[in-house]
């Protein structure tokens, strides 16, 4: 793993999130970084009173600069242009499994190769990193594997963020759904209370549907990034003759209107459609054995339709 090379960061806070967003820990210059290229810091100190001081690392430099729509608070940046200049802690900052880590960043290349951490804690088999990945800013989860949150604008201040347990929802239930066989690495699959409850809930909805999970998979729009993907699980003998999955990557809500064909699950004339657990909709197939079935499906979320 390369260190934060190439990159500066201006501010970050990780949070646990009970009922409400608690900062747990925040660390930043607050307006006090001195002469520019001067030395950093010995030390950042947790602007909420309940962290440990983060100790330098080799020589980071101060920088007179910050994101525009932060400048009034923080007006200087810390600039890491070596692997091994860091501000660290030998600690975990979070405790638990559901919690947001944020950041400003400034990657000075538009690809800088490889992986590139803003802010990390753990090590690959659990905790997380977020940071620069070849052209991407990504955030990567231990166990469970990365996912991009944007493309790198070089010289441009970024401000990054990302919570942990939505992500790794997301991902299982991508997982369970798809109908293959799935193995898991890692020391355990969940780190607390929030995780488990998730973990049960859908291994529960699984158990429910897993006849019609496991039918044959007919793709009707492979992912590419720039809408919403779907695909239809048919099993003509069992109660639910379908079942359709859509995912949105977008980070803006998807309205659409989906063609979905039923040839292949055995209906012939009508089709109750049912989206998750709500009440179900008669639907009536037009001459090639499709229904129209209008959706809108959450910023980077998910959804299923049961059809009978």
């Amino acid at each position: 793993m390369k260190a934060p090379a190439a990159l500066l960061i201006i501010a970050l806070a990780n949070a646990t999130a009970t009922a409400a967003v608690q900062e747990a820990a925040h660390y930043s210059l607050k307006g006090a970084g001195g002469v520019r290229d001067t030395a950093g810091p010995e030390t950042l100190k947790d602007q909420a009173g309940k962290a440990p001081d983060l100790k330098r690392q080799g020589s980071p430099k101060v920088m007179s600069n910050g994101p525009e729509a932060r400048r009034q608070a923080y007006d200087s940046s810390i600039k890491f242009e070596e692997p091994s200049q860091c501000y660290s802690v030998a600690r975990n900052l979070i405790s638990g499994d559901d919690f947001v880590v944020e950041a400003w960043a400034y990657a000075l290349k538009g690809n800088a190769g490889g992986w590139h951490a803003v802010v990390a804690s753990g090590n690959g088999a659990s905790g997380f990193l977020l940071g620069q990945n070849d052209n991407q800013w990504s955030v990567l989860v231990g166990g469970v594997g990365s996912v991009n949150l944007g493309t790198v604008q070089p010289e441009t201040w970024t401000h990054l963020a990302k919570k942990s347990l939505d992500r790794y929802e997301r991902q299982f239930f991508s997982l369970l759904s798809s109908g293959a066989q799935v193995g898991l690495t890692g020391p355990r699959l969940y780190d607390g209370p929030n995780s488990q409850a998730m973990l049960k809930k859908w291994m529960t909805w699984y158990r429910r549907y897993r006849a019609i999970i496991q039918g044959d998979i007919i793709h009707l729009r492979r992912p590419d990034g720039r809408g919403p993907d779907y695909y239809l699980h048919v099993n003509p003998s069992n109660k639910e003759k379908g079942m359709l999955l859509v995912f949105n990557p977008l980070n803006e809500a998807a309205k659409k209107e989906l063609t979905v064909p039923l040839y292949y699950t055995g209906l012939t004339d009508t089709a109750r459609i049912r989206e998750q657990e709500g009440q179900p909709q008669t639907y009536q197939f037009d001459r090639e054995f499709n229904v129209r079935v209008p959706l809108t499906i959450p910023a980077n979320g998910y959804s299923w339709f049961s059809i009978e």
